[in-house]
């Protein structure tokens, strides 16, 4: 077997990781019940734990999305399994891309769409309620850059200012992660 034949094939094994995580990361999300998180973890506020776990993927699901909404919130861990499901299909029909090199990105990406959750409540917007158990909308990051009363952003740029640039970086990061050009796909569509 070749060089490019175990590269393809690792490609291939790769995308469907991530595939398979996005998967798994979804049906957590959606079927999250704070009631599932085992009493041991730090934002547990129920004993005991629902046995069996209510959630789609068990209590591993459970503790997996309890974490991804504490911290980032609802809209952005729906946004970190679109990423997932995303550059999983990519990787597989194109396997050249690289995913590595866009990572800060990705990152940048999503802690912009917990400051926007935060900032606009886009969760409810989505028709997702946000879990009793998790700081606002935008989890820990969100809440600590952008809630309206004490968040660093809103504190340092005001309230226009502070959705202004979380506006910008989330779309700037949007074209960073994707790698499509607006301006690009407009001079093709015309």
């Amino acid at each position: 077997m070749g060089r490019t034949e175990r590269l393809s094939a690792w490609n291939e094994v790769f995308a469907l990781v991530l595939l398979f995580a996005g998967t798994l990361l979804f049906f957590a999300l959606i079927s999250y019940t704070p009631k599932d998180i085992l009493s041991w973890l730090w934002f547990s506020h129920v004993s005991p734990a629902n046995h069996p776990a209510q959630n789609f993927i068990g209590p591993v699901g459970a503790i997996v999305a309890g974490i991804c909404y504490q911290l980032i919130g609802v809209f952005a861990s729906l946004l970190l399994s679109t990423v997932l499901l995303g550059f999983g299909a990519a990787k597989l029909f194109y396997p050249r891309l690289r995913i590595v090199p866009r990572i800060p990105w990705i990152v940048l990406f999503l802690v912009s769409g917990a400051c926007l959750d935060q900032a606009w409540g886009i969760s409810h917007l989505l028709g997702r309620k946000v879990p009793v158990d998790i700081q606002g909308p935008g989890g820990l990051i969100g809440y600590s850059l952008s809630d309206e009363h004490r968040g660093l952003l809103p504190a340092a740029l005001g309230p226009v200012g502070s959705v202004l640039l979380v506006v910008g970086v989330y779309l700037t990061t949007l074209i960073l992660v994707t790698g499509l050009r607006p301006i690009h796909l407009v001079r093709e569509m015309v």
